[in-house]
Formats: C-alpha cells, structure tokens, sequence
C-alpha cells in the first residue's frame, strides 16, 4: 500500500492506492490526532487496482491517520493538511 498522496495535501483531494486481486468491501476512515473520526467511507472493489480518493477542504490544518480496514486487516497512513 503506497501512501497517502499529496502529502501534504492543501486542501484538494487526496489519495491512497494499492493493488489486491481479490474483491470486497473496503472502510477508509479519517482520524484526528486526538483519535476522533472525523471521516468515513466505504468501497467496493472488484479487484485489480485500488485508488480510494477523498477530499480534504473541510478538514482544518493538522496531522492525520487515514485507516483502511480491507479483508479483515487494518492499514494506516499518515498525512499533513496545510
């Protein structure tokens, strides 16, 4: 799984990819350096490659974990929004 891209994001759009052969449901969710959700997002994949994609505007200035939880298992990534 690559990491979160841009970083640090601006403000835009962000994203996450990785590649899986299998299909299922994927969570991607936003958390707070407090550990707050602040966002979340499900995901239906068919296979191949992933490239989950969420937007950051409303997020304000800070560090962040994105967390997917994809086949039982848990990923996370950290990312700056300026």
């Amino acid at each position: 799984m690559s990491g979160v891209s841009p970083n640090p994001s601006n403000g835009s759009r962000a994203s996450l990819e990785f590649q899986s052969n299998e299909s299922g449901a994927i969570k991607l969710t936003v958390i707070n350096m407090l550990g707050q959700s602040l966002f979340s997002q499900d995901f239906n994949h068919e296979g191949g490659a992933v490239s989950l994609d969420w937007e950051t505007a409303d997020l304000p200035a800070g560090m962040y974990n994105v967390v997917v939880e994809w086949q039982g298992q848990s990923y996370t990534r950290r990312f700056i929004r300026q």
